[in-house]
C-alpha cells in the first residue's frame, strides 16, 4: 500500500475480497452506480480512521460544525460518517472506569508484545511499547490521548449532537481519575477536580499496577 494507511487499506481489501463470494455479497442487488457510491463511501470513512490523518479530519470537522449550513451534501454526509466511525474507534476512554481500565490494559499488552518483538529483532522499540517504561509511559500515553485526541473530537461532536455530551463527560472523568491515580508528578494539572471519583481512581490505579506486574 506504499506505506499509506497500511492497516486500513488491508482491512478494506479483505472485506471487498469477501464480497466476491456470492455467499457474502450483501451488495448483489445494487446497481453499478449504487455499488460505486457505497464503495467510495466505505473507502473514505475507513481510511479516515488512520490516526495519521486525524488532525486533518478533526480540523475539517471542527470548521464545518462552526457553520449553520445544513448537512445535506454528499461531502458533508461522508464527513459525518467518518467522524462517527472515528468516535467508535477511539471511544474507550468514554466508557465507565472499569471498562476503560480493562481495555486500556489490553491495549498496553498488545503494545508491549510488539515492543518485545522489536527488541528481539534489534529494532528501536516504538514509543509507548517498551514494557520497562510502563510506570511512566502508560499513564502519559493515556493522558495525552484523552487530552489531545478524544476530548477535542467529542467536544466538536457534542456541538453538533448535544446528546453525545455524556461520552465527553465520561472521558473527562476518566482523565481526572487517571491523574489522581498516578499523582501530580506524572499527570498534568487541570481544573476538573470536581469530576474526581475515588472508586474509579482506585480501578485505574489497580489497572496501572496490574499492567506493570502481569503484562
Amino acid at each position: 500500500y506504499n506505506e499509506r494507511s497500511i492497516l486500513e487499506n488491508h482491512h478494506l481489501t479483505q472485506v471487498f475480497e469477501l464480497f466476491k463470494n456470492p455467499k457474502y455479497n450483501i451488495f448483489a442487488t445494487l446497481t453499478f452506480e449504487q455499488y460505486k457510491d457505497v464503495r467510495d463511501t466505505m473507502l473514505e470513512i475507513v481510511l479516515n480512521t488512520d490516526m495519521g490523518l486525524h488532525w486533518r479530519v478533526y480540523q475539517a470537522f471542527r470548521r464545518r460544525v462552526g457553520t449553520d449550513a445544513p448537512w445535506t451534501s454528499k461531502e458533508d454526509q461522508r464527513m459525518a460518517m467518518s467522524v462517527a466511525l472515528k468516535m467508535a474507534d477511539i471511544n474507550n476512554s468514554c466508557r465507565s472506569a472499569p471498562i476503560y481500565a480493562e481495555w486500556s490494559r489490553n491495549v498496553a499488552a498488545e503494545f508491549y508484545n510488539q515492543g518485545d518483538l522489536e527488541a528481539r529483532l534489534g529494532l528501536v522499540v516504538s514509543p509507548f511499547m517498551d514494557r520497562h517504561k510502563d510506570a511512566t509511559d502508560f499513564p502519559k500515553g493515556q493522558l495525552y490521548f484523552i487530552n489531545n485526541i478524544v476530548v477535542p473530537l467529542f467536544e466538536a461532536a457534542s456541538t453538533l449532537l448535544p446528546r453525545m455530551q455524556f461520552a465527553l463527560d465520561e472521558a473527562k472523568r476518566n482523565k481526572t481519575d487517571l491523574e489522581l491515580a498516578v499523582g501530580p508528578s506524572t499527570a498534568a494539572s487541570d481544573d476538573s477536580a470536581s469530576l474526581v471519583s475515588k472508586p474509579a481512581a482506585k480501578v485505574l490505579s489497580d489497572c496501572l499496577v496490574e499492567t506493570v506486574t502481569t503484562v
